[in-house]
């Protein structure tokens, strides 16, 4: 007997917990799995209920492998039958559950306080770093140790001004698909790291009322969950746009082009910067066979989607 017992971050889930079900799965291996409680239906795209056992609400702890940050990956996603680790075919199971008449592009965003205004200030000055199109994005009320000189701030979105000039430079010939997490959706899992609404939506909704948002997709669907929506809107896509964290773990299942993007100043200057499986080539490829594009400059991205998609 297996088992898989998942309690820490999301990204955990779609890298680790998943695989090695599958693995189970397809080599009929006996197994339990231990996950989030609202992970439940994610499991339950490839094992059956009977196999699941919830944690307790709350039994969350931060406890991630510093293995899996190198550029190779860990031991069990280099040996897959002796570590029993095999990534479900996320892009099969979802292709052609939503049709549109263009090629889709896939947003998949986020807005996550994990850094502070000093440090990132710190990092533009010493590095001399682009602020073109709002990198840095602080939050209005929240600080650390409820310190005002510590206000959060957001560094691994697509910011609005950012959103912008993509939408408009893509739209023509792409059909544009925009994820971001909404809390308190069904199902959805909400770590430590707080969230903010910047206003992406909204934007979005009425200046760009051709991009079609996962909040679209659940109006239309409301049997789905918000990971359900978001496998389906990816599993369109040969190209996607996503960030550093849990996104790209997930966005890197469907294949394509999988642009990560990990801001410049973090990686420079943050304790924790420089994660390699974030970078171009890392073991994210392995889930998919993606093309895994690792940048960390919003100048630099533009570029490379003029290169490399608009004229494509």
């Amino acid at each position: 007997m297996m088992t898989i017992r998942e309690n820490t971050e999301f990204g955990l889930d779609m890298i680790r917990g998943l695989p090695h079900v599958y693995w189970c799965v397809k080599n009929d291996h006996p197994h339990t799995v231990r996950i989030k409680p609202k992970l439940k239906s994610l499991y339950e795209l490839i094992t059956t209920s009977d196999h699941i056992i919830p944690n307790r609400e709350g039994d969350f702890i931060i406890n991630n492998p510093p293995d899996i940050y190198v550029h190779d990956g860990p031991r069990w996603a280099q040996d897959n039958e002796r570590y029993k680790w095999c990534p479900p075919p996320l892009k099969e199971m979802f292709k052609d559950k939503l049709k549109y008449d263009k090629p889709t592009i896939v947003i998949n965003n986020k807005f996550s306080y994990d850094w502070e205004q000093p440090y990132c200030k710190e990092a533009i000055e010493k590095y001399n770093l682009s602020t073109d199109m709002e990198p840095v994005l602080v939050h209005p009320t929240l600080c650390r140790n409820n310190d005002v000189r510590h206000r959060l701030a957001s560094v691994f979105h697509y910011s609005l001004p950012f959103l912008e000039k993509v939408i408009e430079m893509l739209s023509d010939k792409y059909q544009i698909l925009y994820i971001r997490p909404i809390p308190n959706s069904k199902n959805f899992f909400e770590d430590h790291n707080p969230l903010h609404d910047p206003g992406d939506y909204e934007l979005i909704h009425d200046k760009y009322p051709n991009v079609v948002t996962i909040q679209h997709v659940l109006e239309s669907n409301p049997e789905l969950d918000f990971t359900t929506a978001q496998f389906m809107m990816e599993a369109t896509s040969e190209k996607h746009l996503t960030t550093s964290g849990g996104n790209c773990k997930v966005s890197a299942y469907f294949g394509g082009d999988v642009l990560i993007y990990q801001w410049e100043g973090w990686k420079k200057h943050h304790r924790k910067g420089g994660r390699a499986m974030f970078n171009t080539d890392s073991w994210l490829k392995k889930l998919s066979g993606a093309n895994i594009i690792g940048i960390g400059n919003y100048n630099e991205i533009v570029e490379y989607i003029k290169n490399n998609w608009y004229e494509n």
